[in-house]
C-alpha cells in the first residue's frame, strides 16, 4: 500500500522524470533488439526482453547522467533539483544519441558492431570534452587577473 500512496503523491515533475528515465532505459534497447535480432522479440518473454533492453541502456544512461552532473551546480539550487536535472538531462541525451545512431544503422544497414563502436567513440569524445571543460573552468578560476602596465 505504501507504493500506491507514493504514486498518488507524485507531482508532475516526478512523473515526467520517471517517464523519461523509463523511456531512455527501455525503448532504445527494445529497438536495438528488434533491429539486430528480430527473432528474439518473438521468442523471448516480456520480462526477459525488458531486462535485456535495460541491461543495454542503463550503463549509457548512467554515464550520460554523470556527464550532465557537471552542469547541475550552475542551474540548480537544491539537491533534489540537481539529482532530477542530472538524471533527466542524462536520459534525454541518451535518447537523442541512441535513436540517432539506430536510425542511421537502420537506413544504411549497419551491423551491431559498427553501432557499438560509434556509441563508444561518441561516449569517449563526450568524456574528453567534459574533462576539457572542467580543466578550462578551473584554470579560469585559478589564473591571476592580468594587470595593466600602468599599475
Amino acid at each position: 500500500m505504501d507504493l500506491i500512496a507514493s504514486v498518488k503523491r507524485a507531482n508532475l515533475q516526478e512523473t515526467m522524470f520517471t517517464a523519461l528515465v523509463l523511456s531512455a532505459s527501455v525503448f532504445p534497447g527494445v529497438l536495438a533488439i528488434w533491429l539486430f535480432k528480430p527473432t528474439l522479440i518473438d521468442t523471448a518473454s516480456t520480462s526477459k526482453l525488458f531486462l535485456l533492453a535495460c541491461s543495454f541502456m542503463i550503463p549509457l544512461v548512467l554515464v550520460n547522467t554523470l556527464l550532465m552532473g557537471h552542469f547541475t551546480d550552475k542551474h540548480c539550487k537544491t539537491n533534489d533539483d540537481k539529482r532530477l536535472f542530472g538524471f533527466g538531462a542524462g536520459a534525454a541525451f541518451t535518447i537523442i544519441k541512441v535513436f540517432t545512431i539506430l536510425s542511421v544503422a537502420f537506413l544504411f544497414s549497419l551491423s551491431l558492431k559498427t553501432c557499438l563502436i560509434a556509441l563508444v567513440v561518441i561516449e569517449v569524445l563526450l568524456v574528453l570534452l567534459q574533462v576539457a571543460l572542467t580543466v578550462s573552468e578551473e584554470t579560469k578560476e585559478v589564473a591571476p587577473r592580468p594587470t595593466s602596465p600602468t599599475e
